[in-house]
């Protein structure tokens, strides 16, 4: 009984990503990025792509189509909001020995680095503030 109720769940999680894929295919306006979140959701319920965070699958393009599954790379995360939840980045440095920065200039976004619900990142987390533009400052961010 149990077994027959998984087998239907595939079939109806791969019928729902066929067509939500043949939407995506066909959109061009504003709605594609919510279908393509939607595919995103589908794979990750399906157990497909267990080891990835983000939002819309940014880190596993990053790691199979730029990266090419990299080791040991540096990142600059900017917008990390907790480090965590739809993390660009959390891949790479768990999985792949990456190291970076994480900056979240909204200090309540970033409060999450501190508690004991979510993983701890090794990862440099910056809390910088928003200036008003009377005490703009000029920041020089140097790569290596």
């Amino acid at each position: 009984m149990l077994k027959d109720k998984i087998a239907r769940a595939e079939v109806l999680l791969a019928e729902a990503f066929a067509e939500l894929s043949a939407e995506l295919r066909d959109e061009t306006g504003r709605v594609r990025g919510e279908l393509t979140q939607e595919c995103w959701r589908l794979r990750l319920k399906s157990g497909e792509l267990r080891r990835y965070f983000s939002q819309s699958g940014q880190d596993w393009y990053l790691d199979q189509l730029l990266f090419k599954e990299r080791r040991g790379g540096v990142f600059v995360d900017v917008g990390g909001y907790d480090g965590v939840t739809g993390s660009n980045t959390l891949f790479f440095e768990v999985f792949r020995g990456w190291t970076g920065l994480l900056i979240e200039p909204v200090p309540a976004l970033s409060e999450g680095q501190s508690s004991h619900e979510k993983p701890r990142r090794k990862a440099y987390l910056s809390r910088s503030r928003r200036h008003s533009h009377r005490h703009r400052q000029r920041r020089r961010l140097v790569v290596l």
